[in-house]
């Protein structure tokens, strides 16, 4: 996705390059364009309706930020920064505000931002490019892209933590949580194997308290949870698993950083 969407490559099997911004503002962009391609496909399937069957799976398997996080050497985290979370809407907000006002604005729409570089000479359209670099959105997603990467990799190191960027810096976890809350698929501790251990939170990238969950007689409903199943894997006794029912619940048991 991110090379063959994101930089167009998967039309060269049809002759002709066409480019398309997988980032939040790219999202906006074709949304408000009320066409229901790229993007907005992309967006609805993994980050709007998609979480309320497997939840932020996205984010623990699929997303190519995160897929560079992981191979950095801060996997264990020190706990969260209190109250930093709210960065992530900060973000969300100025982004989407950006799009907004470039539309209604400057006029500033998909039209402008699109391009195709024809290599079968037989396009003849409006938004028929030269080059790739005359093209808006090329530069929307690689711009995008390498300040999200700087971001993550810089804030990982300073905080000792691989998914510091998912916790405070991404736009797209304020729309996932909204359906993840509601998620078919969600982690279940079998409370009568488990031994208390606590391997399973010391493992968690996302500093979920799973066994505060396990205590309520609930499953891990946090929206904080991305499915990567580290803590299944570490767990001696096997007694947590993905599981699939309907169910609901709104209290964040999360491990933060006392304040020094």
């Amino acid at each position: 996705m991110f090379i063959g969407l994101g930089f167009g490559v998967i039309y060269l099997v049809w002759g002709f390059l066409e480019p398309e911004n997988m980032q939040l503002e790219g999202f906006w962009f074709w949304l408000l364009s009320r066409t229901f391609a790229a993007g907005v496909i992309h967006y609805s399937i993994a980050k709007i309706f998609g979480p309320t069957l497997f939840g932020r799976g996205w984010c623990g398997w699929t997303c190519w930020t995160a897929a560079v996080l992981d191979l950095l050497p801060w996997k264990r985290s020190p706990g969260r920064k209190k109250n930093w979370g709210i960065l992530r809407y900060t973000h969300f907000a100025l982004s989407t505000i950006l799009v907004f006002v470039l539309v209604f604005v400057f006029n500033y729409t998909l039209s402008t931002t699109r391009g195709i570089v024809d290599f079968t000479g037989t396009y003849s359209g409006e938004h028929l490019k030269s080059s790739l670099f005359q093209i808006h959105e090329f530069w929307w997603f690689l711009i995008g892209n390498l300040i999200y990467f700087t971001l993550a990799i810089v804030l990982a190191a300073l905080l000792k933590d691989n998914r510091a960027f998912c916790k405070y810096i991404c736009p797209i976890a304020p729309i996932m949580k909204l359906g993840t809350r509601a998620s078919i698929m969600k982690i279940s501790v079998d409370s009568e194997i488990c031994i208390q251990c606590r391997a399973c939170e010391r493992a968690c990238p996302m500093d979920i308290k799973i066994l505060d969950y396990s205590a309520k007689g609930s499953r891990v409903t946090s929206t904080e949870c991305i499915q990567c199943l580290e803590c299944v894997n570490v767990c001696p006794t096997s007694a947590i698993k993905a599981t699939y029912k309907f169910d609901i619940g709104f209290k964040e048991y999360l491990k933060v950083q006392e304040a020094n």
